[in-house]
């Protein structure tokens, strides 16, 4: 595998031990977010081709190739030409037991994620609704005495006083 492999996908390389992007980052979630979708995606659809794979993903031709090859080199999926696919030039990808049991570490992983997510953002939605409720009750408060008494000389002709 190149450098320029694992760049794309850091957090399966088996090549070099780099550092990798902070838990959380946005690095890393889009990329972890993008491996769990391949390795599901390759589990519900063996026989896609590369194309496909990259299509439904959303990403590029070359970054599915890469991130293929990074689960490839780590042992989570395999994939070749096997004999009863009556397409002897289509190949299957497969995810290994390794893969299989990281797909579901993966998974709880993001669901975890999410779910702190969505009560973060919970709590956001509710500190903002009661800075609305707080802003009408001022509105309403102020608006009515702006509207009640006219400007003073909004009835007096130009040069004149009430």
């Amino acid at each position: 595998m190149t450098a320029a492999a694992t760049s794309h996908c850091p957090e399966v390389s088996a090549q070099r031990p780099q550092k990798l992007p902070a838990e959380g980052s946005l690095h890393s979630t889009k990329v972890s977010e993008v491996h769990l979708r391949l390795l599901s995606l390759l589990e519900q659809n063996p026989a896609w081709t590369q194309r496909q794979l990259a299509d439904a993903l959303g990403v590029s031709l070359g970054k599915t190739n890469y991130c293929l090859r990074a689960l490839r080199d780590k042992g989570l999926v395999k994939w070749g030409n096997f004999s009863q696919n009556p397409n002897k030039f289509q190949y299957m990808h497969l995810l290994t037991p390794k893969g299989i049991a990281q797909k579901l570490q993966m998974t709880a992983h993001f669901l975890q994620r999410k779910e702190r997510e969505f009560e973060e953002l919970r709590i956001e939605i509710a500190r903002l609704r009661a800075e609305l409720g707080e802003m009408n009750t001022i509105s309403v408060a102020v608006i009515p005495t702006l509207v009640e008494s006219p400007p003073p000389s909004a009835s007096a002709p130009v040069g004149q006083t009430a």
